[in-house]
């Protein structure tokens, strides 16, 4: 698979910000529905300020904005990262794979081939009582989502990540395998997950989560069940469980 590389971060991409063909040029893409990689630098920032836009606006805008978002990604690609030790935010990883790397002021998104296929998707400093994936911060009207909250335990903390995905319209989401892991000198849990997407299409995948200075932080790696989570679990669990935090 060849390809083109960039790196986009939230300082130089802003949805509206750019022409059509100046998107082109920048990203070196051919297609101006490609720039939608802009997207994963603005995602959150848009939740932020649009605080008069309605919940059920947000509940049928929100995934198909993500849709289109991971489309773009898988066809794009992203900065380069070979194998061996790489920093995300303040953890490092040492991955025996290589990497397409997307990068948003909070989050990465990881894949080998394109993100229907794999992705490993990367949570830092997410906020007190704001949404596992830092979506949007808690709303009154729905005390029951997926916020985090400082001082959960284990196995809320697993149930958070599971009900973040149930949140996305995924479904059959079941978890295993929960257990406690140490990131170097800081506590947290790995466990295993299986889950469906709208489309019917089966995953599994594996999650790094810990809790350090009043912050969480989430790691999550899903691949189709049939062949590319057998081909690459091997190495995910090795990179995951070496996480470290600097």
């Amino acid at each position: 698979m060849t390809l083109r590389l960039q790196k986009v971060t939230s300082k130089n991409c802003h949805p509206g910000s750019f022409s059509s063909r100046q998107v082109r040029r920048m990203s070196g893409l051919g297609s101006a529905d490609q720039a939608l990689t802009c997207l994963i630098a603005s995602a959150t920032s848009f939740c932020r300020r649009a605080p008069r836009v309605s919940r059920g606006t947000l509940k049928w805008l929100l995934p198909i904005a993500l849709a289109l978002l991971l489309t773009a990604c898988a066809s794009s690609g992203g900065r380069l990262q070979t194998k061996g030790e790489a920093t995300a935010f303040d953890m490092t990883l040492t991955s025996s794979l290589d990497w397409a790397r997307i990068k948003s002021r909070r989050n990465e998104l990881w894949t080998i081939d394109g993100v229907a296929l794999n992705r490993l998707i990367i949570f830092s400093k997410i906020k007190p009582n704001e949404h596992v994936f830092q979506l949007v911060r808690e709303r009154r009207s729905r005390p029951d989502g997926p916020w985090y909250r400082v001082g959960m335990r284990l196995d809320e903390l697993q149930k958070l990540v599971a009900d973040g995905f149930v949140d996305q319209q995924w479904i059959g989401i079941q978890t295993s395998n929960l257990r406690p892991h140490t990131f170097g000198s800081v506590e947290g849990i790995r466990f295993d997950v299986e889950m469906t997407n709208p489309d019917g299409l089966i995953y599994k995948g594996t999650a790094a989560v810990a809790e350090r200075n009043e912050f969480l932080n989430v790691l999550v790696w899903i691949a189709p069940k049939e062949y590319y989570h057998g081909r690459d679990v091997a190495a995910v669990e090795s990179m995951l469980d070496g996480m470290r935090f600097r």
